[in-house]
């Protein structure tokens, strides 16, 4: 959408890779309009602290504001 270098574009097996290697150290959120996920986010974890490190947003759900949503829950769960 921003015209990025290929350097940040990452497919499903390097999302599963990263998140085999981080373990516990790592969780998912995502947001579902009916079955599909329109907005996610890899966290990083640790004892006390929780970092939003990478997401992502379906253009089409823009209007419904799911990564707001996301970022609130995941304030809400850590």
């Amino acid at each position: 959408r921003r015209t990025a270098s290929q350097s940040f574009y990452h497919g499903r097996d390097d999302f599963a890779r990263l998140a085999a290697a981080l373990g516990d150290a790592a969780c998912f959120a995502h947001v579902l309009s009916g079955n599909v996920v329109v907005s996610t986010e890899l966290v990083l974890l640790s004892r006390d602290h929780a970092f939003s490190f990478l997401g992502g947003t379906e253009s089409s759900a823009f209007p419904m504001r799911p990564n707001d949503l996301l970022k609130w829950e995941v304030i809400r769960w850590a």
